[in-house]
C-alpha cells in the first residue's frame, strides 16, 4: 500500500488545479471549489480570491440547487448575490455555479464588471472542463476519507 502513496493526490492540489483550469476555460477572474467535509461544504481550492474559511451546510440554497439538484446556474442579479450569505465570491456580481457531480462538490466562478455576464454556453464549457477533474477530485476525497479512517490506527 505504501508504494501507492506517491501516486495519490490530495484534495487541495486537485481543487486548485480544477479552479485554475476553469478560470482559463470559461474566462473567469476567480474560482473556488467547495467540497463536502463531514456535514459541510468547505473551500478546498481557489484562484484569484483569498482562501478564507467558508462553510455551507446542506440546507444552504446553493448546495441544494447545485449539488443536490445537479444543475449549474448563472447569477447576475445584485439581489441574488446578496442572498449568498457566507459563500466565497459573494461580493462579485457575475457568478457561475456548477456541480462536480462525481465528487458531490461545487465550483463557483466569478467575473467583475469589466467582463460580460456568464451564459448557458459558459455552463456547457464548465461541464466539459469538469469531466476529468471531477473524477480526480472524487478519488482525492476518497483518499482523504481513507486517511481519516487509518488515522485511528496511529
Amino acid at each position: 500500500m505504501l508504494d501507492l502513496v506517491d501516486h495519490l493526490h490530495d484534495v487541495g492540489e486537485v481543487s486548485d488545479a480544477i479552479a485554475q483550469h476553469l478560470v482559463t476555460a470559461v474566462g473567469a477572474q476567480a474560482a473556488v471549489v467547495l467540497v463536502p467535509d463531514w456535514s459541510l461544504w468547505v473551500v478546498a481550492g481557489s484562484v484569484g480570491d483569498q482562501r478564507e474559511f467558508a462553510a455551507l451546510d446542506a440546507d444552504h440554497w446553493l448546495v441544494r440547487e447545485v449539488v443536490a439538484g445537479g444543475r449549474g446556474l448563472v447569477v447576475t442579479e445584485d439581489s441574488a448575490t446578496a442572498g449568498l450569505g457566507p459563500v466565497p465570491l459573494a461580493g462579485w456580481r457575475r457568478l457561475l455555479a456548477h456541480p462536480v457531480q462525481q465528487a458531490q462538490a461545487l465550483v463557483l466562478l466569478a467575473r467583475d464588471d469589466s467582463q460580460s455576464d456568464f451564459t448557458t454556453a459558459d455552463l456547457e464549457v464548465a461541464a466539459a472542463a469538469l469531466e476529468d477533474g471531477g473524477a480526480m477530485l472524487s478519488a482525492a476525497l476518497q483518499v482523504r476519507d481513507l486517511a481519516r479512517r487509518l488515522a485511528r490506527f496511529g
